[in-house]
């Protein structure tokens, strides 16, 4: 197996071992732990802190860890399964998980939590069902985070208008009262002719799959829409029904007809999340993590506060991703790459990682701590209240293969190389096809 895995670094390029943990002097054992990031030095750091129990306890046991960048990590994973090279444990999002499980490569974890389960229990963890299956739990959180409205506290301030929670507590934040709001805050004030200030960014460009999905599910299901018709392992796909056409339509009209978001063509650097931390936007859609993460990364000259999207017709609907520690077949042994996935979520880990790198950990007994609370200096408890209007992604057995056929259908949408409408009818069409074809 160790043969195989250095076979991975000739693979991938960008795939860096960057540590063999533990006493590995006279190791009788190894594991082998994936998961993302780019840069070593930052990353050796937080896994150090995660992995600290398990090395404690296990200091027999050679642990190599091996990075990929985000952006790439899906399909290096991938690329590596069906090339046989298996990590032991590795982080997913979850809504690639069904595909893994149907292809047989993920190892059921449900018998061992009964033996020796996390602390706190699944119901810590703030989207636990993302991570089962047919009833078998898979694998265990270690990030969750909702999809949220982040504005500018001091563009709002200037411009005397109140804040999206207030309009909120007063029943007046719908997809009218938003773009209402965009438009007077975007802005020429030297009158060159070139917009200075947008009033919102958040909906493109779409470049993953978990992008396409993000914003399909905000805005299709704020117009009482479904993608799919069922959750797990769907078999129809609904995006040509009028709900669904009119939360697209409205995704289109925000990302090009009500002229209150950057255009698409506009360089990365001027397009959101850079615009937003370049001031030159009012509000935006993003993770109710990423305040934190621009204080920490920007020192931003501007006080950042997170509140709800605006409601559509069927109400408020947030998206809310989940990233999942999971455990890969063939494991060797079961009981030890178990620990170190258990080790690797538990609470006081989690902490520490979020305090390190500043993220949104998927536990409600940090979330609600009044140390990570001093730690994020914004509004946790508004962000953790839209949990419960979170819309869950769907688990789809070719998710991969799906994803990016809506991001190719979205883009087209906002590029205005075919209208809402003609997307919507083209992706039911061709999704319908590829869900008859995974059955």
């Amino acid at each position: 197996m160790f043969i195989r895995r250095k076979i991975l670094l000739v693979m991938f390029v960008c795939v860096i071992v960057v540590s063999a943990m533990g006493n590995t002097a006279g190791a009788e054992k190894e594991l082998l732990w994936m998961t993302w990031g780019t840069d070593v030095e930052s990353v050796m750091d937080v896994l150090n802190i995660r992995a600290a129990e398990f090395i404690k306890a296990h200091p027999d046991v050679k642990l190599n860890i091996m990075c990929a960048p985000y952006g790439d990590y899906r399909e290096k994973l991938l690329i590596s399964i069906a090339g046989g090279v298996i990590p032991d444990v590795a982080v997913i999002e979850s809504p690639l998980l069904a595909q893994l499980v149907k292809q047989g490569t993920l190892e059921p974890i449900t018998d061992m939590i009964r033996k020796n389960p996390p602390t706190g229990g699944l119901e810590d963890f703030t989207f636990p069902n993302d991570a089962i299956i047919e009833g078998e739990v898979y694998g265990l959180q270690e990030g969750g985070c909702p999809w949220c409205l982040l504005y500018n506290v001091d563009i709002l301030n200037e411009a005397g208008m109140p804040s999206p929670t207030d309009l909120w507590n007063q029943r007046r934040w719908t997809w009218i009262d938003f773009v209402e709001m965009a438009k007077k805050l975007t802005i020429d004030p030297d009158g060159d002719g070139v917009i200075d200030q947008y009033g919102f960014a958040g909906f493109a460009p779409v470049m993953t799959a978990l992008d396409a999905f993000v914003y399909l599910t905000y805005g299709v299901s704020s117009a009482g829409g479904k993608i799919f018709d069922k959750l797990e392992f769907p078999e129809q796909c609904l995006l040509d029904t009028p709900e669904a056409k009119t939360g697209i339509q409205f995704l289109v009209d925000v990302m090009t007809n009500y002229n209150i978001a950057p255009p698409l063509q506009m360089k990365p650097s001027q397009a959101a999340p850079m615009s937003f931390t370049n001031n030159n936007v009012a509000m935006m859609m993003g993770q109710a993590g990423w305040p934190a993460v621009y204080e920490k990364l920007f020192d931003l000259p501007f006080k950042t506060e997170v509140s709800y999207m605006p409601a559509g017709p069927a109400g408020l609907k947030v998206p809310g991703n989940s990233c999942i520690d999971v455990m890969f077949r063939p494991v060797e042994d079961k009981e030890l790459a178990y620990e170190l996935l258990r080790t690797i979520t538990e609470p006081d880990s989690i902490l520490q990682v979020a305090k390190e790198i500043v993220w949104w950990p998927a536990r409600f007994s940090i979330l609600s701590s009044q140390r990570f609370k001093e730690m994020y200096l914004f509004d946790v408890d508004l962000a953790m209240e839209q949990y419960k209007y979170r819309v869950p992604y769907p688990k789809l057995i070719n998710y991969s293969e799906i994803g990016d056929t809506l991001v190719d259908g979205l883009q087209a949408a906002f590029t205005g190389e075919k209208t809402a409408d003609q997307v919507a009818e083209d992706l039911s069409k061709t999704l319908n096809e590829m869900l008859k074809t995974a059955k």
